[in-house]
């Protein structure tokens, strides 16, 4: 309160933003960010969104120095009006609690206002929905377990592995998993410990998460915290922020273990990124790089021309972008989640980074290395906006190939920033703009566009607009070799490509139903064949209003009443039968649904949503929803008729980390599961025993004996699955089917002759489908005979993905001349000879 709310501060703040403005700049940027991050936000009694925000104005004294003291509780109010009046104008207004406090500096003792600051914040504590909750006396005594451990004398443990954790729990009384996984996430949650469910972290405990912090602290302020590092490589390296491991080593010593600990945290933070192998190279590297976003180098010399006609500006609603979205944006954009988890950058596609220009604030980026086309991202502190700027030869002829490239970065950023912001900054409203057409002489006028769509007439540009290249032409438009104002390469022809870093497009082109069975013909690179392989999407707006979406082929419903959405939002659904994307199922339980997705990720919903789709659970009227991780169950637990809802929080193509819900709305009809959800994740069903098809296929041969190929798929009686293996038994086999199939009870069977410890028997017999087909045992082969021709075969059944083998395949595979492959991971097929 020393200075007035319109007055500048003297200093500017260095912080991640480079921000400088006024009071209320700073007041509103605070506002702003609170209500960006938080990821839930709950209305209170009073009115107020959750979390709430306080104001406490301090230097009080200095505001009433030359006031009457008889005007103080006058001019306060005054101050608070003005204050408030500018917050209520702010959507993000409603997180700030109506009463104010205001500060005395000069106090000897504490101020009564503290006092009641104090008081208040102990009453909305009090408040919440969390307090006073109950916990059992052994969590207490495991917490004291582990206090001591980072006590001096013990030699202060920073962090202790899963198992050690494990036997301590069981010294206190603790023997359920399920609960000491609860008392992890608890503890995770307030910040008193940190345990994360990755490949990497999953086994490790942080016991000290302040101690982790001054790791961070260490690396990003490292000419303060070491000075022996100055002077090195690598140090230099660190400054244009890159850093290598071996300065670590530099840093801490030779202690493998708490470097691969902090490294992890940091890769999980996004506070690091590893850079990938250059294309080519053979040889293993001696040492890991990593980007350090928040240490990348401003651009002082951005490629002349910046700020051409041509473009595209990404604007918050509220003229507020925090700079974390650019940073992660920049890096989502060429980054890649290989088969172990690890998000790395890497050549993948058609988009690369050039000559790996990323830095803090610009990123330049290859989108069409024959034509030389590129873009530059830009983040604009001036207008609070990330800025496409298009970076091609004067002499491009815009004709389809290269509209059509531009067309599709655009789309391609569009789905990605879409994803950064749903798991960083979920509340945030951005709208996509161009300079206004109809005022061409103010360039700081901006115009909104629809980003999806594909006519630039719709968006109210003219056909002959310079913004023309991003927009896909129509097959009957003519094209043009005119090239419109933009911003020339430099004399380099294409970058440094073993530099370059590529990621392939995950782009479903339009609302229309993206086919992900794909063939040859249909080209990966238009659909993203690599990343949505194995799946089957539909990509869909829904309006605030509400609406449904029916993916018939599949037999997944999704239903948004009315009110569940504040904004127009850009979705999509559909399922999987990616082999990675399923739930890691004990021996007694499987998979008994499709994998349903949607995205993006973590949408979150403002009341229930509906989600419907097919099941192959047997019984559902004596069945009960399990509400524990069925990882202990044994054969003997089928008799609790329980199953199992799965549900996985992670994005489409990152790594599935599947857990139990114990608490969900459901509904279990004979053929299909309707499940109320408040945020989009991956959902399955498992149970004990399940329906199954057996779809019978079949060609035949002309040959001096008449061969029949036989295959017998046995699928879960659901839509989805038995559409997939019916295409592809055609497509890739050249099969039909026979008017053969049935449905039976499958069962799994610990009771295996196999040596396998894992391994299962499953039966099938013929004979019980149709009569005019019988199975005879009278010589070594079985014969299948039909009227008036006999086809020989030999029959086998087997389930290779899921570890379900016949009793005999090892023998029989000996003696086999011809070995059909399985269409599907879920499929017993039939092994055949002439």
């Amino acid at each position: 309160m020393s200075l007035a709310l319109t007055d500048r501060l003297d200093d500017q703040w260095h912080g991640a933003e480079h921000f400088s403005g006024t009071i209320l700049d700073f007041t509103n940027y605070w506002i702003d960010a609170i209500h960006t991050y938080a990821l839930q936000q709950n209305m209170s009694e009073d009115g107020v969104l959750s979390p709430r925000i306080i104001i406490a104005c301090t230097h009080k004294d200095k505001y009433l120095e030359n006031v009457p003291k008889e005007k103080h509780e006058e001019e306060l109010n005054a101050y608070f009006d003005k204050l408030r009046q500018h917050i209520q104008l702010k959507r993000s207004g409603v997180h700030v609690d109506p009463r104010f406090f205001a500060i005395d500096n000069t106090c000897q003792d504490e101020d009564q206002e503290i006092s009641d600051l104090r008081r208040y914040v102990m009453k909305i504590a009090e408040s919440q929905k969390s307090w006073g909750e109950k916990n059992p006396i052994r969590w207490i005594r495991l917490e004291e377990d582990l206090q001591l451990r980072q006590a001096p004398e013990k030699r202060g443990k920073r962090w202790i592995r899963y198992e050690e954790l494990q036997n301590l729990a069981l010294k206190v009384g603790m023997q359920d998993a399920i609960e000491l996984k609860s008392f992890l996430q608890f503890h995770h949650d307030i910040g008193d410990l940190m345990h994360f469910q990755t490949d990497d972290l999953s086994d490790t405990v942080i016991l000290n998460p302040t101690w982790l912090i001054d790791a961070f602290r260490s690396i990003i302020a490292v000419d303060k915290h070491h000075v022996k590092a100055k002077g090195t490589p690598y140090w230099s390296a660190l400054k244009r922020g890159i850093l290598d491991e071996r300065l670590l080593d530099e840093l801490w010593g030779d202690d493998s273990e708490l470097k691969s600990i902090v490294i992890s945290v940091m890769v999980q933070f996004n506070i690091l990124l590893q850079q990938d192998v250059k294309p080519g190279t053979t040889e293993k590297p001696t040492s890991r790089q990593f980007y350090v976003p928040s240490l990348l180098q401003v651009c002082k010399n951005p490629e002349s021309g910046v700020g051409s006609e041509g473009t595209l500006f990404i604007q918050g609603k509220e003229n507020f972008i925090p700079h974390v979205l650019f940073n992660r944006l920049t890096v989502k954009l060429v980054q890649n989640v290989t088969s172990s988890g690890r998000k790395g950058l890497r050549r993948r596609g058609n988009f690369f980074l050039f000559q790996n220009e990323l830095y803090y604030d610009y990123a330049v980026y290859v989108i069409d290395p024959l034509r030389r086309a590129r873009c530059a991202l830009r983040k604009s502190p001036k207008l609070s906006s990330i800025e496409l700027i298009p970076l091609y030869p004067p002499t491009t002829k815009f004709d389809r190939t290269f509209r059509g490239a531009y067309a599709k970065w655009k789309n391609h950023v569009s789905m990605q920033i879409q994803q950064v912001k749903q798991t960083i900054c979920p509340h945030l409203q951005l709208e996509w703009c161009v300079r206004n057409p109809r005022k061409p002489k103010v360039r700081e006028e901006l115009m909104a566009i629809d980003p999806k769509e594909t006519d630039l007439t719709e968006c109210g540009l003219p056909e002959d607009s310079v913004y023309r290249l991003w927009f896909m032409p129509d097959s009957s438009e003519k094209e043009d070799s005119v090239t419109p104002p933009a911003t020339t390469l430099s004399s380099d022809t294409g970058g440094n490509r073993d530099g370059g870093m590529l990621q392939e497009e995950r782009i479903l082109e339009s609302p229309a139903l993206p086919q992900t069975r794909h063939s040859a013909s249909q080209g990966s690179e238009e659909i993203g064949i690599d990343d949505l392989k194995d799946t089957f999407l539909r990509k869909f707006s829904i309006t605030p209003e509400g609406g449904c979406v029916h993916l018939k082929e599949v037999g997944v419903f999704f239903l948004v009443p009315p009110g569940a959405l504040v904004e127009t939002t850009e979705m999509f659904i559909g399922i999987s039968w990616r082999e990675e994307d399923m739930p890691p199922l004990p021996p007694c339980q499987t998979r008994a649904s499709p994998v349903v997705v949607c995205g993006p990720h973590g949408l979150m919903f403002r009341t229930p949503v509906y989600l419907s789709f097919y099941h192959c659970i047997l019984g559902t009227r004596q069945r009960k929803m399990g509400k524990n991780d069925p990882k202990n169950l044994t054969q003997n637990s089928r008799v609790n008729n329980l199953f199992y809802i799965w549900q996985s929080e992670t994005p489409l193509n990152d790594p599935c980390q599947w857990k139990v819900l114990s608490n969900a709305s459901v509904v279990l009809t004979n053929t299909k599961c309707i499940l109320a959800m408040n945020k989009f994740c991956k959902h399955s069903l498992s149970c004990d025993s399940k329906r199954l098809s057996a779809l019978v296929f079949g060609s035949f041969q002309p040959h001096h004996v008449p061969l029949l190929k036989l295959m017998v798929c046995c699928v879960n009686d659901t839509r989805d699955e038995i559409e997939n293996v019916t295409t592809k038994a055609k497509e890739s086999f050249q099969m039909e089917m026979l008017a053969l199939e049935k449905q039976f009870e499958f069962l799994t069977c610990e009771y295996s002759e196999s040596k396998e410890k894992e391994s299962y028997d499953v039966s099938l017999s013929l004979d019980k489908f149709e009569t005019k087909w019988n199975m005879h045992e009278d010589c070594p082969r079985k014969k299948l005979r039909v009227p008036h021709h006999m086809y020989v075969i030999d029959f086998m059944l087997t389930k290779v993905h899921n570890k379900i083998h016949g009793v005999d395949v090892n023998r029989l595979k000996k003696n086999r001349k011809k070995i059909m492959n399985c269409v599907r991971e879920e499929e017993i097929v039939a092994l055949y000879t002439a």
